[in-house]
């Protein structure tokens, strides 16, 4: 998987008439595309290709972030630290 930079920035008002363009440009650098306003970001538009690998990105980092979490906990448990009955049973 390559790396996906923020690099390729064009005008919002360039949208409706390049629209194409800037897929194809998308798909070939594999980056999205991010659209400005006033030279703030307001939007991406990005090939399906470059969408798989940043959903693949986010759910890796969503999956160490559970696991991160859970060695915590087993960590804490081991310890002694968590609850094991709830007060109000």
């Amino acid at each position: 998987m390559n790396n996906i930079t923020l690099s390729q920035t064009a005008p919002i008002s360039s949208l409706p008439r390049d629209y194409l363009a800037f897929f194809k440009q998308s798909a070939k650098r594999e980056e999205p595309v991010i659209f400005l306003r006033h030279g703030k970001p307001v939007g991406a538009l990005v090939a399906q290709k470059v969408l798989d690998q940043l959903l693949t990105i986010k759910r890796k980092y969503e999956e160490d972030r559970v696991l991160k979490i859970a060695k915590q906990g087993m960590k804490e448990y081991r310890e002694g630290k968590t609850v094991t009955e709830l007060p109000w049973k």
